[in-house]
């Protein structure tokens, strides 16, 4: 196992980047422990299988009950069926539905309470540490590269007389023009990729 660098991670991608990636490890570690008791729920859920615990199984399994004739599952071609036929899928719901699932369901309830009472402290730690508390999307800056590049295109459309819009967005939350790359543009270069 190891480590997240995330250091350089947001140093290199920002903190908005970096944040989302510790959150990711966060959730990740914290989804071990919930596949770990969800691993011994089923271990339990298989260990039930050749022990007679299970009542609905036995009852259409080992009873003359079960040799009762049921309507057919369809309106056309289909016979009537012995109730003991669904024994063996009786036997299979045991595994997913026992007294260890109960459980599973209220661990669950306190894991995720946990889990996000835990991941708020690991923000704010971060956000401390990264010195970005009161941070802002209002203050995120567009990367330079991309403004310059945008930028260009603007003049030397211009130039041409030709329309530009597409190159700007108002954003109304913020009440400004912001510069943007058009949707076909951005889909090209994936297709490209």
């Amino acid at each position: 196992y190891k480590s997240q660098p995330l250091n350089h991670v947001r140093k290199y991608f920002g903190e908005k980047v970096g944040i989302y990636f510790t959150w990711v490890g966060f959730y990740t570690q914290w989804l071990m422990y919930a596949a770990f008791v969800g691993f011994v729920i089923m271990l339990y859920g298989f260990s039930t299988i050749p022990i007679h615990r299970n009542a609905l199984a036995d009852d259409i399994c080992n009873t003359p009950r079960g040799r009762l004739f049921m309507c057919p599952l369809c309106d056309e071609r289909c016979d009537f069926w012995y109730y003991q036929d669904t024994c063996n899928a009786a036997r299979v719901l045991f595994l997913f539905d026992n007294g260890g699932t109960v459980f599973f369901a209220a661990f669950m309830s306190l894991w995720a309470v946990l889990f996000l009472e835990f991941w708020k402290r690991r923000q704010f730690v971060l956000q401390h540490d990264w010195d970005v508390l009161g941070y802002e999307l209002a203050e995120e800056h567009t990367r330079a590269e991309f403004e310059h590049e945008i930028k260009r295109r603007i003049r030397k459309l211009e130039t041409r007389g030709k329309d530009y819009s597409k190159y700007k967005h108002h954003n109304d939350v913020y009440e400004r023009d912001e510069l943007i790359q058009p949707s076909y543009e951005y889909f090209s270069k994936i297709g490209v990729a």
